[in-house]
């Protein structure tokens, strides 16, 4: 009999890459073992590509998410306690909740007496600003609601080490599965040429526009630096504020795209000399997924930020790790990327390293292979 699995999320695939990326390779490889899985997502409907693959329960709300911090609390904990609801009732062999919605985790318990794996996606409680009374007393109560209910699942899957340590200090096994790229992605990113040796130099961003970023930075690099072309290639709740900011300096060196589709992703990659990402103090136990990406490609990587992001890039070579928000060691490393012509010379030794280590599909396998 096939086993029944249960992927759980409360987001969209259509509007979210990263969780796309995260859910896929879990699509994929339990189709290979011939399971029958349900994906409960908050896609009104999903790709044709996707939906050929799984049964779909959609959880689409049409309410809007509120912006504010504790009117957004409240949303996402009856949406979660909705979704969990909803799934617990259908009956499922294995029940893979995948977060970083720390509402799912926070009712868990919804599902006790069953066998459920944890997907650890991100830390997000660990993010809220002790600077805040509002979200410091939030961070206390959030890590309360975890240490609680993470006691409800049998496996805890992470995505790095910062996760791995934090997890193994509670119950359950913990297992990794480290962000990276698709197969089909790394053959698209590997096959990408080298950008013209007489085109315009260019320092591309890719991904969410938002407050972890701070790509303010990023423009006023831009603007000490007129003769290289800056993209912003990517959408978010700043995006407004950055092209706002850009045109305020009057900046003709700054391209911003908006939301592209993944083939319009690769032509950017293809065009750029140099990738950037930064995420600030708070965020330092994340490992931005985009980040592989940008090692696949062969390019030259500079990185704002410290922590697990800038741990894992140490593994790596054509790539510099910088501190976050600081607009002149920005410049400076993207000079020196140009000047002494870093950008192909160990681009292999980045590919074979992704290849061997961070392949979703692979690490996936891995941790099918204990839970199943």
């Amino acid at each position: 009999m096939k086993p029944k699995i249960c992927l759980v999320t409360n987001l969209a695939l259509n509007d979210e890459p990263t969780v796309e990326n995260r859910l896929l390779p879990y699509i994929d490889c339990l189709g290979d073992k011939k399971a029958d899985v349900t994906l409960f997502s908050a896609d009104s409907v999903l790709k044709q590509d996707i939906g050929k693959k799984v049964k779909h329960a959609s959880i689409f709300s049409e309410r809007e998410r509120p912006k504010s911090f504790i009117k957004r609390a409240i949303f996402e904990w009856r949406e979660s306690r909705r979704i969990l609801k909803k799934a617990s009732i259908e009956g499922f062999d294995l029940y893979i909740v995948t977060i970083p919605s720390m509402f799912l985790l926070f009712n868990l318990y919804l599902l006790k007496g069953k066998k459920v794996c944890l997907d650890v996606r991100d830390l997000t409680w660990e993010y809220l600003d002790d600077g805040s009374l509002v979200q410091r007393l939030s961070k206390f109560l959030f890590r309360i609601l975890a240490d609680v209910n993470v006691k409800y699942s049998s496996y805890q899957i992470v995505t790095n080490d910062t996760e791995y340590e934090y997890m193994s200090k509670r119950r359950g096994e913990v297992l990794k599965y480290s962000n990276g790229v698709t197969e089909k992605q790394f053959k698209e990113l590997n096959n990408l040429s080298a950008p013209s040796s007489d085109s315009v130099f260019t320092i591309t961003y890719c991904g969410k526009v938002g407050v972890a970023q701070n790509l303010s930075i990023f423009i006023e690099a831009a603007s000490l630096l007129p003769d290289f072309n800056f993209k912003i290639v990517g959408y978010g709740p700043q995006t407004e504020e950055m092209e706002a900011l850009a045109k305020e300096k009057k900046l003709s060196n700054v391209e911003f795209t908006g939301h592209v589709s993944w083939s319009e992703v690769l032509e950017h990659y293809n065009a750029s000399h140099v990738l950037y990402a930064q995420l600030g103090p708070l965020f330092s136990g994340a490992m931005p997924s985009k980040l592989f990406q940008y090692l696949a490609t062969g390019r030259y990587v500079i990185y704002g930020g410290e922590g697990q992001a800038a741990e894992t890039l140490r593994q790596f070579k054509m790539s510099r790790v910088i501190p976050s928000n600081d607009v002149t060691e920005l410049v400076e490393a993207i000079k020196l990327a140009k000047s002494q012509q870093l950008l192909h010379s160990e681009s292999e030794f980045n590919k074979s390293l992704i290849a061997e280590r961070y392949v979703r599909e692979k690490n996936v396998n891995r941790v099918l292979e204990t839970i199943l």
